[in-house]
Parts: C-alpha cells; structure tokens; sequence
C-alpha cells in the first residue's frame, strides 16, 4: 500500500529514533478517500510516537480478508481497560496522557473517518504485547 509507505517518510521528522518496521504489502488497496485514509494513519502514528519509548519498535501490518485491516502496534504503556471504550470519545484523554500534548480528538477521528467508510477503529492493549489499533476499511468491490 503505497499511502503507508508515503505517511511513512511523511511521519519521519516525528519518528525521532524510534524503528518503524512497515509490513504492509505494496499491493494492498481499500475503497477509502486517500487523504482521509493517510490522516488516519498519520494520527496512528503520531499517537505511537508519543506514548512509547523513544528507542522502541512500532509496526504497521495489513490483513485482507472481508476488509482491509491496518494494525498500528507500540509498546507503550498499556491503556488500562476502563479506558480503552472511553479513548475513542471527543476531547477524552486517558490517564496517560499525562503531559503528552493532544486534543484527545485524534483517535475520535480516525474512528469517523473509519466509519464513514464503512470500517471501523478498534483496541487491544496489555503491559505483555502493547497496544495495537486496528483500522479496517473496506476492499474494492472488483477485489471481493
């Protein structure tokens, strides 16, 4: 998925020595508006950055199966699990957040520009594997 690899070297500046590993096929493809998709992505990023370690890995994966669906993986610290359903509300910040800057828009929006789409934002997080979201959106119809 070329989008990736562009939000990528776009999120560079910001990556500040943390190794970004991409894993996403150059021939994935969604049914999505490339701006919204990549703004999405970019604030995925941009949230990886800020909550893990400075020298720590993140990765972006895809899956294609009824939809597309990216995953963003860091190993900061987890999101404790009252939080995970409250994350995805407008101007929420998790106790995390501490003195990260942020609106606590970011991830209210990528969750839009998911369900607009048709897809959805989802969260796994524990102190064993990290924190993980997972953007799917739709396959082109000519793929299914």
């Amino acid at each position: 998925m070329p989008l990736v690899a562009a939000t990528l070297k776009e999120s560079g500046l910001r990556a500040e020595g943390h190794t970004v590993l991409n894993h996403v096929p150059p021939d994935v493809i969604v049914d999505a508006d490339a701006q919204l998709v990549r703004l999405a992505l970019r604030q995925l990023l941009d949230n990886a950055f800020k909550y893990s370690p400075p020298t720590s890995t993140i990765e972006i994966q895809a899956v294609v199966d009824d939809m597309v669906r990216i995953a963003v993986r860091n190993s900061g610290p987890p999101i404790p699990a009252p939080e995970q359903r409250r994350i995805f509300d407008r101007f929420y910040r998790g106790s995390q957040a501490g003195n990260v800057p942020g609106s606590g828009m970011g991830l209210a929006i990528v969750r839009q520009i998911a369900r607009v789409h048709g897809g959805d934002l989802e969260v796994t997080s524990s102190a064993a594997s990290g924190t993980e979201f997972q953007l799917s959106l739709p396959i082109p119809e000519v793929e299914r």
